[in-house]
């Protein structure tokens, strides 16, 4: 019986070979729509309509902002023998074990900025589901992913 109560209940007993970690770059969106969003918060206390009515909309993205950053740290890409797990979600919680025997194709995109700064978008499609991440080391990731496919 599997103990739902883990922190990570994803291929349990099974230990990962590598786990991918979320690159900083993808961070930097969400704090900036922190950082614009808190001057609604300020905003707010002015008097004024107009001012009131964009402070609304300020902390609306301030809001997105959070909930954008907490979910990017909520995502967990792990490669054990035979499975890439993808756990993601903030209040829920959604696990995806793909089979890499089952597992159609990757693809994984390095832009100019991506080659120097170590990051990329990886892309996994099996069937009906297709997750796509921006991860670092990505190049790792997918010599790990070559090495535990077997044919």
């Amino acid at each position: 019986m599997i103990n739902l109560l883990l922190k990570n209940y994803s291929m349990v007993g099974v230990q990962p070979k590598y786990s991918a970690k979320i690159h900083w770059i993808s961070f930097i969106l969400p704090y900036i729509f922190m950082c614009i969003g808190s001057i609604g918060f300020l905003a707010v206390l002015i008097p004024i309509d107009a001012i009131r009515v964009l402070s609304i909309g300020l902390i609306i993205l301030f809001f997105k902002g959070l909930i954008n950053l907490l979910k990017y740290k909520a995502i967990k890409i792990d490669l054990s023998e035979n499975y890439l797990s993808l756990t993601t979600g903030l209040f829920s919680k959604t696990i995806s074990d793909i089979s890499l025997n089952k597992m159609e194709a990757f693809q994984l995109h390095q832009s100019y900025l991506g080659k120097h700064l170590n990051f990329g978008t990886l892309t996994v499609t099996t069937g009906e589901i297709t997750h796509s991440y921006r991860i670092a080391d990505p190049l790792s990731l997918r010599e790990k992913l070559l090495n535990n496919i077997k044919y």
